[in-house]
């Protein structure tokens, strides 16, 4: 038997322990409920702050009640047997909703205890949102990590790596175990590593972004940029090192900084074939054109001589007609089938002479002897005929290049140009007293000189039609000024041309001549439209006698892939669209004629052929025919195609001069010229 005084102290004891837990469960940062028949009979003061209820509400009801709904089935399955006595996990992770419908994940950790004399379950309930929370953006921080296409790389202040990404085994070709082996030092470049400490000690005090090279597993390089800087991971410093391959970047600036170094090539090739064509375009004597031409070719070529040989038709030779450091050269005859000169003439192509001191077709009928080591030829060519050949050569053994010989082919071609229209020119000088002689026949030279200036046959491309007429007036017996061009650019672009010079006669044939060609050279050098105009304008040349002379042009330049047409007016009639819906549209432009303001800035305009569209060019002896005081004009133009829409493109300019024609009552006073060009 106990003793009173036992019993006394036992009895404390029994109530010091049960104070103590008392206060435990009511202190405890953790939720404490007691479950028994599936209803809550106790809760601790954390649960009612984590659930969001009293305990007055909660005790008595179902547990369930606070789940969500995909967790119930669950929780009633662990409840059930382990209330049944089965062995299940002790600890699992469920979602409680709280008063007011917010969610928060919880850890529950339960097992059996006797509740007021019966099996009850006693559930530790601790809130893990905070921690669900840290996890999902850990692992949207891994998933970011390891799908991302830059290096990513966790680097102690000693070197070594103490993480790394997807990006970073399959770039450097080690494995994951491999790179986490290694100090970052080995990443880099040979001749890089000496700077690695220095590197470590700054990025413990600052980021740093800067360019390296690294090196692969296999011991090839590839060029970086890192950007990189300290950071703080559960308490340990590390760097942070982002790194990014930019090899493709690399490669494109070294094509750009090629690009640049052909941009400035080709900027001293358009300036050489400008040279040329503003030493042609003055209409100047031709031997002091063709000397001009020796001198700026050389120069552009950086050679040691040059000289050209103009065909003399009659005696079928080729007589030196201009040389630059080439003393005694100039009236030197070759014959057309005899040494360079006469491959250059026979095959019609560059000719190219290695060793000039023993090759024989370097030698020839001139007994002018040079000390040359390497010679190029290339045809001047016009109209399809060679007319002529340029010589460089070389004092030293040299190749030309590709870009060379296109070079000295292009100033050919220009050159060759300006010979014809300057050897026309004077043709049409000296024969000025027969024309005036024959009037009677001076229309139909001057058809014959307008069809022998301007193309026949010429394809714009696949998908595209050219019809070309030109009218002259039988009012005047004077030769008229009216000029059209149609040819392909380099670029593979349609230009289409069609101008008009003020006057008449044989000064208005040759700036007609000039103008043509002045625009046909730059049109091949320049992409814009305004730009070939101002050009042109800056350029082409005005002899007082021709006191007031101007010419009025419309330049159209089309990208025959897209029907996007750029165009450019000169003080000259607008040129109009017959759309394949059968509207029509005039393209306008106000810009003075060539002639009148030497600086002038032309502006480029921007329309479009549509499959099925036709564009119309003409002279304003189509828009100026008259009836009495009524004049054709945009009206009577929009009247005839809207008439004929539908037509091909012979039918549509036949009908467009025919209309004219009758408005002016069966004759133009004018002459007229008209390009329709249909995209199909």
């Amino acid at each position: 038997m106990y003793s009173d005084n036992a019993c006394r102290k036992q009895w404390n004891a029994l109530r010091e322990s049960e104070e103590m837990y008392r206060t435990f469960i009511e202190r405890s940062n953790d939720g404490v409920v007691v479950l028994q028949d599936r209803l809550i009979k106790f809760v601790n003061p954390r649960f009612e702050e984590m659930s969001g209820y009293s305990a007055d509400t909660l005790l008595g009801t179902v547990f369930t009640d606070y789940l969500t709904p995909e967790e119930v089935e669950h929780l009633l399955v662990l409840y059930e047997r382990r209330m049944a006595g089965e062995a299940v996990p002790p600890i699992y992770e469920t979602v409680m909703t709280r008063k007011g419908g917010a969610k928060i994940s919880l850890e529950i950790s339960a097992a059996l205890i006797s509740y007021q004399g019966r099996a009850a379950d006693l559930v530790l309930v601790r809130d893990i949102s905070e921690r669900k929370e840290a996890q999902v953006c850990l692992e949207r921080y891994r998933i970011l990590c390891e799908h991302v296409r830059d290096i990513v790389l966790l680097i102690g202040f000693d070197g070594q790596i103490l993480e790394a990404n997807h990006a970073a085994v399959d770039t450097y070709g080690y494995s994951y175990e491999e790179l986490l082996g290694l100090n970052a030092r080995a990443l880099r470049a040979e001749e890089e590593r000496e700077a690695m400490p220095e590197l470590l000690q700054r990025l413990q005090k600052e980021n740093l972004l800067f360019e390296s090279v690294h090196r692969r597993k296999d011991g090839t390089t590839f060029p970086v940029e890192v950007h990189a800087g300290a950071a703080t991971i559960n308490k340990e410093p590390v760097i942070l090192g982002i790194v990014r391959d930019i090899s493709t970047r690399k490669k494109t600036e070294a094509a750009l900084e090629r690009a640049l170094r052909e941009a400035n090539r080709q900027g001293r090739r358009a300036a050489a074939l400008q040279g040329i064509a503003e030493a042609a375009l003055p209409l100047p004597k031709l031997p002091e054109l063709l000397q001009a031409m020796a001198e700026k070719t050389a120069n552009a070529l950086d050679v040691d001589a040059c000289c050209v040989f103009v065909l003399d038709e009659r005696a079928t030779v080729f007589e030196a007609r201009a040389a630059y450091n080439v003393p005694g050269l100039v009236g030197c005859r070759v014959r057309a089938d005899e040494g360079l000169i006469g491959r250059v003439a026979l095959e019609g192509a560059p000719v190219y002479i290695a060793d000039a001191e023993h090759d024989p077709m370097a030698y020839d009928a001139c007994e002018v002897r040079t000390s040359a080591k390497s010679m190029l030829g290339v045809p001047l060519t016009a109209r399809g005929r060679v007319i002529g050949v340029t010589r460089v050569q070389s004092l030293q053994t040299r190749e030309f290049s590709n870009d060379e010989v296109l070079l000295l082919q292009a100033i050919a071609d220009r050159a060759a140009l300006a010979i014809d229209n300057t050897k026309l020119y004077e043709d049409l000088r000296s024969s000025r007293s027969e024309i005036e002689a024959a009037l009677d026949t001076e229309r139909h030279f001057s058809l014959l000189l307008q069809r022998a200036l301007l193309p026949d046959h010429v394809s714009l491309g696949e998908g595209y039609c050219l019809a070309v007429r030109y009218v002259p007036a039988f009012a005047s017996r004077e030769i008229g000024g009216d000029f059209y061009d149609a040819f392909r650019a380099g670029d593979g672009s349609a230009v289409v041309l069609v101008g008009d010079v003020s006057g008449k006669g044989l000064e208005a044939a040759s700036l007609a001549a000039a103008t043509r060609s002045t625009v046909h050279a730059f049109a091949h050098e320049t992409a814009s439209a305004s730009g070939v105009i101002s050009k042109a304008n800056s350029i082409l040349p005005y002899e007082p006698s021709e006191a007031g002379a101007f010419v009025t042009v419309f330049l159209v330049i089309v990208d025959t892939q897209m029907g996007e047409v750029h165009y450019c007016s000169a003080g000259h009639p607008p040129a109009a669209i017959l759309r394949a819906d059968g509207s029509i549209e005039f393209l306008s432009a106000v810009d003075p004629p060539i002639g009148v303001l030497r600086t002038h800035a032309y502006r480029d305009h921007v329309s479009k052929l549509e499959r099925g569209d036709t564009m119309v060019l003409y002279t304003d002896g189509i828009s100026e025919a008259r009836s009495d005081s009524c004049l054709f004009d945009l009206e009577g133009i929009s009247r005839s195609l809207a008439a004929h829409a539908g037509s091909d493109c012979d039918d549509l300019a036949d009908a467009l001069v025919a209309a004219a024609t009758d408005h002016a009552g069966g004759k133009l006073k004018d002459d007229a010229a008209v390009v329709v060009v249909h995209r199909q």
